[in-house]
């Protein structure tokens, strides 16, 4: 990649919006989808679930690279909420694209409804234990730097 300033920085380390994170995952999505719809045989019972293995494997990426990019938010009450907002696109663009490619309900999909369910309610955890988490380094960070100024004051 070519970057503007000389400096090269990881993906790890940019802060990256949830909305574009989201937008990324989605269109990866589609694009897979589109793929396995036109070189793969639609006949198929694995074919007709591939599309919901898809959908779910979507909303796992967002979810894991959401709570890792929230760590470096700043504003991370406003990350939280755009992050919620991002995965509930995601989870909703990718039901209704394997619906509709694959021509089954949710519900007529076998466990996947149980597991977009169980993946939402572990990424409202996930998110919400990173957040906690990065909370409590703030707090620690602010308590070691009023004991190092104590202690410098004590030996000046």
């Amino acid at each position: 990649l070519i970057m503007a300033s000389s400096e090269q920085r990881s993906y790890l380390t940019r802060k990256t919006h949830p909305a574009k994170l989201a937008l990324l995952v989605s269109l990866f999505m589609v694009l897979v989808m589109l793929v396995i719809k036109f070189t793969m045989d639609q006949e198929s019972e694995s074919t007709k679930l591939l599309y919901w293995e898809i959908a779910l494997v979507a909303t796992l990426v967002y979810a894991l690279f959401s709570c890792v990019f929230s760590l470096l938010s700043d504003k991370k009450l406003k990350y939280f909420a755009l992050s919620i907002v991002s995965y509930l696109v995601i989870v909703i663009l990718g039901i209704f694209m394997a619906g509709n490619f694959s021509g089954l309900s949710i519900s007529e999909a076998g466990s996947f409804e149980w597991l977009f369910k169980l993946f939402s309610f572990s990424f409202l955890l996930l998110i919400s234990v990173f957040n906690l988490m990065s909370k409590v380094m703030e707090i620690v960070k602010r308590q070691d730097e009023e004991i190092r100024r104590q202690q410098n004051n004590k030996t000046s």
